[in-house]
């Protein structure tokens, strides 16, 4: 009995076509492999940006609050036109 060569699949699920000639074959496998690896990678860099995105909101937020508050409760305003230089008054 002769073993049939079984094609393996990528785990993406893509597969050579069968009807490449043998000059585009490694070709064909390095295009195949390249797009694993970009499907990984972009998997990752996602996963990756739900823990960015979860971190922005937990110190985002404080941020603001805290932002809007020492804004609220400065220093009473000074009229501009009351400051004194070395040479006289403003106005």
């Amino acid at each position: 009995m002769v073993a049939k060569k079984v094609k393996k699949a990528s785990p993406t699920g893509l597969t050579m076509p069968s009807d490449i000639s043998d000059e585009l074959k490694p070709v064909a496998e390095e295009t195949l492999r390249i797009h694993e690896s970009v499907l990984w990678s972009a998997q990752v860099q996602f996963e990756q940006m739900k823990l960015w995105r979860s971190l922005n909101i937990f110190i985002g937020v404080p941020a603001a609050v805290l932002a809007a508050i020492a804004g609220g409760t400065g220093p009473r305003p000074v009229e501009w036109w009351s400051f004194s230089t070395p040479c006289g008054s403003v106005l």
